[in-house]
């Protein structure tokens, strides 16, 4: 019944598979996932919280094209979620939901151009992603 919620959305699967990410997500702790104020979450309260099951149900969700899920993957790069830190593949995630518009790695690959993190400090191009 939870799945019937995604009826008619474009990429349903993706969809599905990014909130269950962030569900299993240790780091949220927010009630919805961002972008997705229609989901019904309490089809999947009391989810354990599990790092690798959340990054890979990001990453099936992003390698569908949900931006949103892409973003994810970037964090959970950026942060060691579920995966070993990796700066480079943070920048590469985020890079690839900034450039279809998501604004939160649009900023995220901005701090990191600001910082020199993952990336080569350029203050040009942290202007153009902030």
């Amino acid at each position: 019944e939870w799945l019937l919620q995604f009826k008619g959305v474009e990429n349903p699967y993706a969809k599905a598979c990014n909130v269950l990410g962030f569900q299993f997500d240790p780091t949220n702790e927010d009630e919805r996932p961002e972008g997705h104020p229609d989901i019904h979450l309490e089809w999947v309260k009391g989810v354990i919280k599990d790092a690798r099951r959340a990054k890979t149900l990001y990453h099936a969700a992003a390698e569908l094209g949900d931006t949103g899920a892409q973003y994810s993957v970037g964090k959970c790069f950026y942060k060691g979620v579920g995966v070993a830190k990796d700066l480079a593949q943070a920048a590469a995630w985020y890079r690839r939901a900034a450039d279809q518009g998501q604004a939160e790695a649009q900023n995220s690959l901005g701090r990191m151009y600001d910082d020199g993190e993952g990336v080569a400090k350029d203050l040009a191009q942290a202007v153009v992603w902030y």
